[in-house]
């Protein structure tokens, strides 16, 4: 609980279960930007910083991967999440806390990011 507890962004990507024709990018693709950005989390040293999770389908099938970031500028969606456009993410907006937004598809400033607590507290 502690570590959750210091998060300042986290980061869910897309790795569909759906067919190839369905899915906004090849399943090697997908697999290949999660393995990416668990590596480059460790390396940056940011596992008490940024959480990072794999989604089975974030419901944007076009221009794959997809990610979402949620931090205090609310959600920032990603296109393209692999290789060197996803290095520039991490870097910008998980270690920076900036959006990089020459990648973005679309923003939320009001999406809800709740805050974590050490108490459990009813639904």
């Amino acid at each position: 609980m502690n570590r959750l507890a210091g998060l300042r962004r986290h980061m869910f990507i897309c790795v569909s279960e759906k067919s190839p024709e369905k899915s906004c990018a090849s399943r090697q693709v997908q697999e290949a930007a999660w393995k990416q950005l668990k590596r480059r989390v460790v390396e940056l040293g940011l596992l008490n910083v940024a959480g990072r999770t794999k989604a089975s389908c974030l419901q944007v099938c076009k221009e794959g991967p997809v990610a979402v970031v949620y931090d205090h500028h609310g959600a920032t969606w990603y296109r393209k999440c692999s290789g060197e456009v996803l290095d520039k993410i991490i870097e910008s907006h998980l270690v920076n806390g900036d959006p990089c937004k020459e990648h973005v598809l679309v923003t939320n400033p009001n999406a809800v990011v709740a805050e974590v607590s050490n108490r459990h507290s009813p639904l």
